[in-house]
């Protein structure tokens, strides 16, 4: 006897995310469905509106309406990793990732030949040369971040400060000008060193309209079955536009990001139904990033001052946002239930901040209306991520004033456009994910 369900508990539902060919439609082979890891859901779904007849009868009655739209959108939490963090990054920013050579480990750690590295310090930025290194060849971007020296000592600077994560403004031949870093680097011969450098997966918005690229998902939430055999139920947003990503940071806790879709349907599946096809890989499980032991690098400083490690505006801080919002809204039409397309209009990135304050520059930062750069970077496990906002401007900074408490200043950031700083740093975001990094990152 099978006993009939009256329940489903919510810890057997799955959520999974295949790309889509054309909006609203999967690929007719290949179709995969890549699990993810939410811990909790947004409205997910299709909200139905009903329009009842209301005549005017002796009856005082109404009469049985009919649905007249459909409004699909969906969302959910789920901890931040290095591997979960790329799965779907490429659609909240409308473009590719710019990987390194054929994408293999290889294009991603480079060591020098013996004592051919060198810093020299011209004005206030650094810059790493080879003599027989071609920089140009790594297919490296203005604004990336890339990592210097090994875990041994004949892989890194003699000099401290020239070893850690670098950004880099310019690349040439056989130079790599770098703007930003931990502390100002110094001249270093490289004497006898095999300097290792490590490269990163590049993804950023840009600005070449040729290279922006929309994608569009479908998302498949199954809700289990009536009698515990497979398949289960489901129901899927199809058409699903990525709409708004925002990465939480607090104090003493998991990293976590909230992501959020406009789509054109929604659709229902019964068991006999069943999922729709593809194949669905098993979730490969990978540790979360935390706020306490995994956060590398944050540094909020003045931006444009030719200076490669300006003094931060603040020494720390409890909690932050970033986010990532394409300003979506769905396309109707007479004769269509639901959207038959989503519009994106400009891509708006943000955030908040509380920092303890310590230096009034962070508060007439805010009133000179003052160019800023925020960049943060996380290492875990060998693998990190470092997210950087060539140039942004600062909101609120009204010092908070509490009894036995120190003095907080709250912040928001709006990021615009680095080309003010530098033709080349023409993004508004641009993450940075290395795949391998030594233990000296951590």
């Amino acid at each position: 006897m099978v006993c009939q369900t009256q329940k489903i508990d919510s810890n057997i539902v799955g959520l999974r995310f295949a790309e889509e060919e054309c909006i609203g439609e999967l690929p007719q082979t290949g179709v995969v469905w890549n699990p993810l890891e939410p811990n909790s859901y947004a409205d997910f779904g299709g909200e139905v509106t009903t329009v009842a007849r209301n005549p005017i009868n002796p009856s005082r009655q109404r009469q049985k309406g009919v649905v007249v739209d459909l409004d699909a959108s969906g969302g959910f939490n789920q901890d931040l990793t290095h591997a979960n963090a790329q799965q779907l990054m490429q659609g909240f920013l409308f473009a590719d990732f710019r990987e390194k050579g054929t994408d293999t480990p290889a294009d991603y750690v480079i060591d020098a030949a013996s004592g051919d590295l060198t810093v020299t310090v011209t004005g206030n930025f650094a810059t790493i040369e080879s003599t027989t290194l071609d920089f140009t060849t790594l297919g490296l971007t203005p604004g990336e971040w890339i990592f210097v020296g090994g875990d041994t000592t004949a892989q890194q600077f003699a000099n401290e400060e020239n070893n850690g994560f670098k950004r880099v403004r310019s690349i040439t031949e056989n130079a790599l000008v770098i703007d930003k870093s931990e502390v100002a680097m110094v001249a270093d011969a490289g004497t006898g060193k095999t300097i290792r450098l490590y490269l990163g997966r590049v993804l950023k918005n840009e600005s070449d309209p040729s290279l922006i690229k929309r994608r569009t998902y479908q998302l498949e939430r199954t809700l289990g079955s009536l009698d515990g055999l497979d398949p289960p139920q489901s129901e899927y947003l199809v058409g699903a536009v990525p709409s708004e990503l925002v990465i939480n940071v607090a104090q003493a806790s998991i990293v976590t990001a909230d992501y959020s879709f406009v789509a054109v349907d929604a659709e229902q599946r019964t068991q006999a139904q069943g999922l729709k096809t593809g194949t669905r890989p098993a979730l490969v499980s990978d540790d979360a990033f935390n706020s306490t032991s995994d956060l590398a690098r944050i540094r909020l400083a003045l931006a444009g001052t030719a200076e490669e490690a300006p003094d931060p505006l603040f020494g720390f801080a409890t909690e932050m946002t970033i986010t990532i919002n394409n300003t979506l809204s769905a396309n109707k039409a007479l004769g269509k239930l639901g959207a038959f397309d989503v519009t994106a209009g400009n891509l708006i990135v943000s955030g908040t901040l509380s920092v303890y304050f310590s230096d009034i520059r962070a508060v007439q930062a805010v009133r000179n209306n003052a160019d800023i750069t925020l960049d943060m970077a996380f290492v875990k496990d060998n693998k990190g991520i470092v997210i950087d906002m060539p140039l942004i401007a600062l909101g609120d900074g009204r010092p908070t004033v509490e009894l036995d408490q120190p003095i907080m200043l709250p912040l928001t950031a709006d990021a615009a456009a680095g080309a003010k700083i530098d033709p080349a740093l023409n993004h508004t975001i641009l993450f940075t994910f290395f795949d391998q990094l030594p233990d000296l990152a951590a």
